[in-house]
């Protein structure tokens, strides 16, 4: 009988991990307070998805590390900040790791990371803005903390990482979406920007270097300070709007007539390449 009991006590266990967990707790608090979270359970598993739904603004810091399989913010502008504690997203058969945020309404999250292997990818969904700070979903494409695809499904995606590289092989822009630069210092690295039809990549008149760009749909504000791209893929049918240096080295200048767009690929793209 204590044998069966201990099974069921364990079954009931997991059964809360598995469950959705939403935040209960005041406007700033940790993470890794059970009183925070309702059920009195600290969200921490691979199938676990969390949901921060107050109307007010919460500050959610992460004091030891955790892993998710998905978060969701509405309600008002939340931030998840890094205390000491990494934030790991989980992989599952049954789904791809996602945060969501509802359209109105900024979520800030910092030091998102796959679980070493176990994430390959994540996607944002919702017509809010994800704005992402310090060691943007990883540290660096080449690394193992880093996602094959950072997937913006929807809304929009902010990225002010710090002087820290993005950690994605891709970046992959979907139609209607949109990811924007705040800050830049070699974030992007070996990353690829793919833009998919009807999907926009804002530079903000950063400088950076990129991987490569493909896809079909819109870079802009590249600005008059010239964007390097590395060995990557130049296999981009879209609109380019700016001054782009291409090559190992940035010898080669393709850039728009009188700063506006050609399409990579034309004859007026070539010709501006020689």
């Amino acid at each position: 009988m204590k044998a069966i009991l201990a099974v069921l006590v364990t079954v009931l266990a997991n059964t809360a991990l598995f469950a959705d967990i939403r935040w209960v707790g005041p406007q700033s608090g940790s993470w890794n307070d059970a009183a925070n979270w309702s059920g009195g359970v600290v969200p921490d598993g691979d199938d676990v998805k969390v949901i921060v739904d107050k109307t007010d603004p919460v500050e959610i810091s992460v004091t030891k590390s955790v892993r998710v399989n998905a978060i969701e913010f509405s309600g008002a502008n939340h931030s998840l900040k890094y205390g000491q504690g990494e934030f790991y997203f989980h992989e599952t058969e049954a789904s791809v790791p996602y945060i969501y945020v509802a359209e109105g309404f900024t979520a800030t999250v910092e030091r998102i990371k796959p679980h070493v292997h176990y994430a390959t990818n994540i996607r944002k969904t919702g017509l809010g803005t994800l704005l992402s700070k310090t060691y943007c979903f990883g540290t660096k494409a080449i690394d193992k903390y880093t996602f094959n695809d950072i997937e913006i499904v929807e809304g929009e995606f902010q990225i002010n990482c710090n002087s820290d590289s993005l950690g994605a092989k891709r970046l992959v822009i979907k139609g209607g979406a949109k990811a924007i630069m705040v800050d830049s210092n070699k974030i992007f690295n070996e990353t690829i920007i793919h833009v998919e039809k009807d999907g926009i990549f804002d530079m903000n008149s950063k400088r950076d270097t990129i991987g490569g760009f493909t896809g079909e749909g819109k870079v802009i504000n590249l600005g008059s300070s010239v964007t390097s791209m590395t060995c990557g893929p130049l296999e981009f049918s879209g609109e380019i709007h700016g001054y782009i240096r291409i090559g190992p080295f940035g010898f080669n200048t393709v850039q728009g007539e009188d700063g506006g767009y050609f399409k990579v690929g034309s004859a007026n793209a070539l010709k501006n390449a020689t």
